[in-house]
C-alpha cells in the first residue's frame, strides 16, 4: 500500500511523539508499505541526526520553513537582555494562550499538495502531537489530496490536554476537536482511558475510536551493569503541573549511599543534586538508560494519558518501576499489571521506598514486551 504519514516536527525531534510515530512508521516500511513522511524542516531545537537503517527506506518530506517562529527563537536565545527580546517573549506567551495550537498551525496552513510526490494514497496517517499535523492532513485533503482510509493518530487529544494552557472553555475545544475527527476514518487514542473519557465526550463519534498502546521502536538487551551500588534513572519532563516528582526525590534520599539516581529531563522545579542523586537537564540518555539497573516512570498527576516513556522502557530487558498517581489510579494499576512486566507502587514517599526495594531484591529475569514490538502495533494498526 502507499501510506502518507503527517507529523509537523522534524524527524531528528527527540520526544516521545516522534518515537511514537517513528515505531509505526518502521514497522509499516518493513511489512513492504511504501511509506512517505512529511514532517518540517530541522530546527536543530532538542533534535539530534537520527542515523538508524530504517529511514533509508523512507521517503521523508520536508514542508516549508515557519520563518516567524525561527526567527523569534533567535531573539529569545540571545544573551543580551533588550527590549525587544522582551517584547517577542511577551508576544509569544499573549500568542499561545490565545492560539488552539501551537506555531507549527502556520505550516499546516500553508502546507501544498505541490510538495507531495502522489495525489493519492491508500492510507493516510496523521499524527499528534502537534495536533496541527491533522489539520495539514485536512488541507491537503481540502486541496484535491485522495485516500481511501485516514487515520489520526493521537497523543493529547484537544479538549482533554493537561499540558497546554488556554482560555478556551472546554465546550469551544470539543467543538473544535469534533469538526477535527469527523471525517476520519479512524481515530486512534494510545491510552484506553483517554479513549473512554472521548468516547463520553464526543459521543457522536464514538464508533470511530480505538486504542492501541504505543509500540518501542527498537529492542534493547543491555549487558549486566557493573555498578557498585543499585542504580535508578528517570528519564523525561517532569513540569509540577504535569506530574509530581518530589515523593520519589525524598525517598530516593532516605536510601543515601545504598542507591544512585540520575534524573534527566526539563522542570521548572530546580532539585538540588546530593552526594547519590545527580539532576541533568534534557539531553540524550541512551549511555544512562544502559548504566541503570531500574528505570523509573512516574504517572501525570491528572487526565488520561500515560507517558510513553512506559512503553519505551519495555522494549529493553531493565527492570521498570512505575510509580502510580492521578485520577485513575486503581484503573491504571489493572491496565500495568495486566503486562506482568513492571514493579508498580503509588505516588507517596512509604509506598515509592518499598517499590525500589522490591525492585532491587528482585532477582526476575525480564525481557522486552512483544506484544509492544513495533512491528506487531504498526500491523494490527493497518488492519
Amino acid at each position: 500500500m502507499d501510506i502518507l504519514i503527517i507529523t509537523l516536527q522534524p524527524i531528528e525531534t527527540l520526544t516521545s511523539a516522534m518515537f511514537r510515530t517513528l515505531a509505526i512508521t518502521r514497522g509499516l516500511s518493513e511489512q513492504g508499505h511504501n511509506v512517505d513522511f512529511l514532517c518540517i524542516p530541522d530546527n536543530q531545537l532538542q533534535s539530534k541526526k537520527r542515523e538508524q537503517e530504517f529511514l533509508k527506506d523512507i521517503n521523508i518530506i520536508r514542508t516549508a520553513s515557519n520563518g516567524a517562529f525561527l526567527e523569534a527563537r533567535k531573539i529569545i536565545s540571545g544573551e543580551k537582555k533588550t527590549f525587544k527580546k522582551f517584547v517577542v517573549k511577551f508576544a509569544r506567551k499573549l500568542w499561545h494562550m490565545f492560539c488552539v495550537y501551537d506555531n507549527t498551525i502556520r505550516i499546516a496552513n500553508n502546507v501544498s499538495i505541490s510538495s507531495l510526490p502522489k495525489k493519492e494514497y491508500d492510507v493516510i496517517i496523521s499524527s499528534s502531537d502537534p495536533k496541527s499535523s491533522h489539520i495539514a492532513a485536512m488541507n491537503l485533503i481540502n486541496q484535491g489530496l485522495k485516500y481511501k482510509k485516514w487515520v489520526q493518530y493521537w497523543g493529547d487529544p484537544l479538549a482533554l490536554d493537561i499540558s497546554k494552557e488556554n482560555i478556551y472553555p472546554r465546550c469551544i475545544l470539543k467543538y473544535i476537536e469534533g469538526k477535527i475527527i469527523k471525517n476520519a476514518n479512524k481515530v486512534v487514542y494510545v491510552s484506553p482511558f483517554t479513549m473512554e473519557k472521548q468516547k463520553n465526550l464526543l459521543p457522536k463519534y464514538a464508533d470511530q475510536m480505538a486504542f492501541y498502546p504505543i509500540a518501542y521502536m527498537e529492542e534493547k538487551i543491555y549487558p549486566p551493569t557493573k555498578n557498585e551500588v543499585f542504580t535508578l534513572g528517570y528519564y523525561g519532563n517532569y513540569d509540577s503541573m504535569v506530574r509530581n516528582i518530589i515523593p520519589f526525590y525524598v525517598a530516593c534520599k532516605k536510601f543515601n549511599e545504598d542507591i544512585h539516581v540520575d534524573i534527566i529531563g526539563d522542570s521548572d522545579l530546580r532539585l538540588e543534586a546530593t552526594e547519590h542523586i545527580c539532576i541533568y537537564p534534557r539531553g540524550d540518555i541512551l549511555n544512562f538508560e544502559a548504566n541503570a539497573d531500574l528505570i523509573v516512570c512516574v504517572l501525570n498527576s491528572f487526565g488520561t494519558q500515560i507517558p510513553g516513556k512506559i512503553y519505551h522502557a519495555a522494549g529493553t530487558n531493565k527492570k521498570i518501576l512505575v510509580i502510580v498517581d492521578g485520577d485513575y489510579t486503581e484503573q491504571m494499576k489493572a491496565y500495568l499489571n495486566s503486562f506482568n512486566r513492571y514493579f508498580i507502587c503509588d505516588n507517596n514517599i512509604e509506598s515509592i521506598v518499598e517499590g525500589i526495594r522490591i525492585a532491587k531484591e528482585s532477582e526476575a529475569t525480564l525481557m522486552p514486551l512483544k506484544e509492544l514490538n513495533y512491528q506487531y502495533i504498526s500491523k494490527a494498526l493497518i488492519e
